[in-house]
């Protein structure tokens, strides 16, 4: 227990006969055997995002995981509706553009081979709120009195 992800040989060393004609004869060994031990890598150190946003472009980024990973997998909530995958690679940093308007939770996972660990959950929802623009024109009427 508590071995690394790799490939293991292992071996028995044998001596027959009893303790007392100590060295007995024939020693030797045995046949050797392989394990192989794949693991799943560990959850994601952490993740960050920001608090709030007025334009819709946020990056997220999240600390590495130990173990051999893959890839990583990003998902994004919004309003409290479905997860949704919205990044896979190496990359422990994904820039987002575009964001409507909407309160945005989101949680990252490492993946190999062998599988996927659990998710590392941001501990803040992002709100996003674009600032409003400015009008195009105004119009303002003379002559009237109130």
């Amino acid at each position: 227990s508590g071995r690394d992800s790799g490939t293991y040989s292992y071996r028995i060393y044998f001596v027959t006969g009893s303790s007392t004609s100590y060295p007995a004869a024939p020693t030797g060994y045995s046949n050797i055997k392989i394990t192989v031990v794949a693991l799943i890598p560990g959850i994601p150190a952490s993740i960050s995002t920001p608090v709030n946003d007025n334009d819709g472009d946020i990056t997220v980024s999240w600390g590495i995981a130990s173990g051999a990973v893959t890839s990583y997998k990003l998902e994004q909530q919004l309003d409290s509706g479905s997860w949704i995958e919205i990044y896979s690679g190496t990359d422990t940093l994904q820039t987002l553009a575009g964001l409507a308007d909407g309160t945005y939770q989101y949680r990252v996972k490492a993946c190999n081979s062998e599988g996927c660990s659990s998710h590392q959950l941001s501990s803040n929802s992002t709100i996003v709120a674009h600032t409003p623009g400015v009008p195009p024109s105004a119009t303002l009427t003379t002559g009237e009195t109130y």
